[in-house]
C-alpha cells in the first residue's frame, strides 16, 4: 500500500469508529428527558382545554433538542426517523403516562389530568414552564 492509502483507510476507519461510537439518541439522557418533557406536556394540554401550550417556548426548546441531536453526529433525516419510529414514541409516552400517573393523574379521567397540568404550571416544573393556563 502507498502511503497515501494507508491515509485514506486510516481516515475511513477513524470515521467508521466515530459514527460507531455515537450515543443512539434513546440512551442520551438530556434527548430522552426532553422528548418525555414534551409528551407530558402534550397530554396535558391536549386533555385540558383550560391549558394551552407556550409555542414559542416549546419552539425553541425543540431546536435546542435537534441542536444537540446534530451535536451528536445525526442527520436531520436521521433524527426525523427516530421522531416518526412509532416504537420510540410508544416508550416516550409510556414514560409520559408513567410520570403523569405518578403525579395523581388518571389517564381516563381528563379532570384528574387537568388537575396535574395546573400544578406543573403553579409550581414552574420542567413541563409546566412550557404551558399556561387559558
Amino acid at each position: 500500500m502507498t502511503r497515501t492509502t494507508l491515509i485514506i483507510a486510516a481516515l475511513l476507519m477513524a470515521g467508521t469508529a466515530s459514527a460507531e461510537a455515537r450515543v443512539a439518541l434513546k440512551d442520551d439522557k438530556t434527548i430522552e428527558a426532553g422528548l418525555v418533557t414534551v409528551a407530558i406536556g402534550k397530554v396535558l394540554y391536549k386533555s385540558c382545554e383550560d391549558i394551552s401550550p407556550r409555542r414559542i417556548k416549546a419552539f425553541s426548546f425543540a431546536r435546542s433538542l435537534q441542536s444537540r441531536a446534530k451535536s451528536l453526529g445525526y442527520s436531520n433525516a436521521e433524527i426525523d426517523a427516530y421522531l416518526d419510529s412509532e416504537r420510540d414514541k410508544d416508550r416516550v409516552k409510556a414514560k409520559a403516562a408513567k410520570y403523569l400517573k405518578s403525579k395523581g393523574a388518571d389517564m381516563s379521567n381528563p379532570a384528574s389530568i387537568c388537575a396535574v397540568g395546573k400544578k406543573e404550571i403553579a409550581t414552574e416544573t420542567s413541563v409546566g414552564k412550557f404551558l399556561r393556563t387559558n
